[in-house]
């Protein structure tokens, strides 16, 4: 007989809580999109939420006839689901600023991650697309974002051709973002959601608050919308200018510190001209044998909550020493590695245009009139910038170090409090703990302070080195424009 065998295929998917395998027959003819059809009629999910893969390989030409992606008989094909991150219609979020992700939208990802993975921990069928020698198998726990916007976001969005965020969304006005995140989509994407549950937690911000998170708001199907010649009229900037601060996320190498596009971030956040009435805070999060860590720029509610269930919940500004108590466990070496690494000028973009219109946007303060010409190697715009940001970090790491009692890492940040060229008009010195904390480290410590400072406050409870001659020394080493001067024991 001259009469054509149907091609069989086994297609392995997720129903309910687990993995089965449903037997389908094709024309040996068929295109992938009759297969889809095909596959939504037998397994009721609809095509548009449809990932086909072979062996790690995404199907992804409708057209293309099943033999020509490498479809045989008996060939075993996996499908991915979307549709739980599907609803009948798109959300349309016109202003790419206004496309921020809610905690629980976050979680969900997770979720979605962990359910289709076996035993092991491996997504089923999602493998590393660059490695092709090794076609490592994605976890569910260690999949990062260059990975889910390849297996998940760019897919799952791919028929609209729209954002994750306007996917997932329910209304359109419910998505405008509280905080901007800065990070390198190098860390794990379970890491960065504990980071965000942490955040939240500790800022007290409730189911309605949303990140902006590039990956999500922006369209990846036409991203040159989104990122524009200037780089402050980019979607990036816009919502950072509707954010109340920017949440920097760390993974274990300090990435962001290597990427431009996070430095430009970083300094729009410590920058004192960025066209508002509030200054931007800055919030630094990593995660550390799987527990989540943040710097925050000032004492949290949380703090101001721990500080009320203390004995010393009536002495003012312990909320600084309840604050200077949670940060003490943030990882001191990453937090020094960082200190290392922050140079605005030898910080790399994918794409070298970037870099040159990003340094000429920091040179010129936004004025630059040819965003791609060569841009100066130096700048005191660079060097203010790179101090500020040491500046921060070392200032977080006071009391890590006092704490631990790391007298030579002290000194270090010492020597980088002295270039910040910052105006800050208020600190908080908190080194309680301290055990070796001398007379003569506290003054080295004190003659590092920024020259304009008007108030200060230092917590020297139970650091027993100190000693009243330290303290009239250091009041004669004041600096003439402090107005307020606080120094606790208790």
């Amino acid at each position: 007989s001259d009469s054509k065998q149907p091609t069989r295929l086994s297609l392995e998917l997720l129903q309910g809580d687990a993995f089965s395998t449903v037997n389908i027959e094709v024309d040996e003819a068929a295109t992938l999109r009759q297969l889809k059809i095909q596959v939504e009629g037998e397994c009721g999910v609809r095509q548009d939420c449809q990932l086909l893969s072979l062996e790690g390989k995404q199907l992804v030409d409708d057209t293309e006839v099943l033999s020509e992606h490498g479809v045989a008989h008996g060939t075993k094909l996996f499908l991915t689901d979307f549709t739980p991150f599907r609803k009948s219609e798109v959300c349309d979020i016109p202003q790419t600023e206004h496309r921020g992700m809610m905690l629980k939208q976050l979680q969900d990802l997770v979720a979605f991650f962990r359910s289709r993975s076996g035993a092991d921990g491996t997504i089923k069928a999602w493998c590393d697309l660059w490695d092709t020698s090794t076609r490592r198998m994605l976890r569910w726990d260690s999949i990062n974002l260059y990975e889910a916007t390849a297996w998940l976001i760019k897919p799952a969005t791919a028929t609209k051709k729209c954002s994750f965020v306007e996917l997932v969304a329910k209304d359109k006005d419910g998505q405008v973002p509280t905080w901007f995140i800065s990070h390198a989509w190098a860390e794990p994407v379970a890491s960065f959601v504990r980071c965000v549950e942490h955040h939240s937690k500790l800022r007290e911000l409730d189911e309605s608050n949303c990140w902006w998170i590039c990956a999500y708001a922006n369209n990846q199907h036409e991203l040159g919308t989104d990122l524009t010649k200037d780089p402050r009229q980019t979607s990036f900037f816009r919502a950072m200018q509707i954010s109340a601060g920017v949440l920097l996320i760390l993974d274990d190498r300090a990435t962001p510190f290597e990427r431009i596009w996070c430095c430009f971030e970083e300094s729009v956040a410590l920058s004192a001209a960025t066209g508002r009435e509030e200054r931007m805070l800055l919030d630094i999060a990593t995660v550390h044998t799987n527990v989540p860590h943040i710097i925050t720029d000032g004492p949290t509610k949380a703090d101001y909550k721990e500080k009320q269930k203390s004995q010393y919940r009536n002495i003012e500004d312990y909320e600084f020493c309840t604050k200077a108590h949670r940060e003490a466990t943030f990882p001191i070496d990453l937090v020094l590695k960082a200190l290392s690494m922050i140079d605005i000028q030898d910080a790399h973009a994918s794409e070298a245009i970037d870099k040159r219109r990003i340094l000429n946007s920091i040179a010129s303060s936004g004025s630059c009139e040819d965003l791609d010409a060569e841009p100066p190697s130096t700048h005191p715009r660079y060097d203010a910038i790179n101090s500020s940001l040491r500046a921060v970090f070392a200032l977080a790491a006071l009391p890590v170090c006092a704490k631990s009692g790391l007298l030579n890492e002290l000194c270090s940040l010492a020597k980088v409090l002295e270039k910040d060229t910052a105006e800050r008009h208020a600190l908080n010195f908190n080194l309680t703990d301290m055990a070796k904390m001398s007379d003569k480290l506290l003054l080295r410590l004190v003659a590092a302070l920024p020259p304009k400072l008007q108030e200060l406050r230092l917590h020297l409870t139970r650091c027993p080195e100190i000693t009243d001659e330290g303290i009239r020394t250091l009041g004669s080493k004041m600096s003439r424009q402090l107005r307020y001067l606080k120094v606790s024991f208790w």
